[in-house]
């Protein structure tokens, strides 16, 4: 019997493949878990602080949405709702992330994050009240992306934490916009979606 060119490269393809997965042995694979589980370990010891500076930019965005006139909202928004965002970030940025597959997960919802301090930015912009109403709802547009962010990075930290044995047991942060905001022009705007 000949084999054919062809015959011997799908043979050698099949043995490759079932024999790669032998490579790892269940020493090397306890070992890489254990290195996963020492990662999440510190990641999940950062995670109550983060959460208190969420809770906080929350807390300041409500506070703030509470104040009726125009500008004084304006000042609130940069001297506070801004801060706590922006300590926010800094606080995410700081989680150890010692494990690449960690670092994927948790750098989206940074970057979410990082991008809705922009968007509190441009929203303050030339501010007025002809023009408050609209970019409150493209503010709550863009936080609805930090939203599907933190929806997405549950998710797949809790797939990472269970394929290294680990149960996701960490606190969930209250909503990150505040409930019934209200514009400075006391007219309800639309309200965002709860954080999952």
């Amino acid at each position: 019997m000949t084999l054919s060119p062809a015959r011997i490269i799908a043979i050698f393809a099949l043995l490759s493949l079932t024999l790669g997965g032998c490579g790892q042995t269940g020493a090397d694979r306890e070992k890489r878990i254990s290195g996963e589980q020492a990662a999440i370990q510190g990641y999940s010891s950062k995670i109550p602080e983060a959460i208190r500076y969420q809770t906080a930019f929350a807390d300041e965005w409500r506070r703030v949405n509470e104040i009726k006139d125009l500008k004084a909202y304006a000042e609130g928004m940069r001297s506070r709702v801004i801060p706590a965002l922006e300590k926010y970030v800094a606080a995410l940025r700081m989680m150890p992330t010692n494990s690449p597959k960690l670092t994927e997960i948790h750098s989206k919802v940074t970057q979410a994050y990082e991008g809705a301090v922009a968007g509190f930015s441009v929203f303050l912009e030339e501010l007025s009240d002809e023009n408050v109403e609209e970019r409150y709802r493209v503010l709550l547009k863009a936080m609805e992306t930090v939203a599907h962010a933190e929806k997405t990075y549950r998710r797949h930290l809790g797939t990472y934490y269970a394929a290294n044995r680990v149960l996701l047991d960490a606190p969930k942060a209250s909503a990150i916009a505040p409930g019934n905001p209200t514009t400075p022009a006391a007219k309800p705007a639309t309200e965002a979606p709860p954080s999952p």
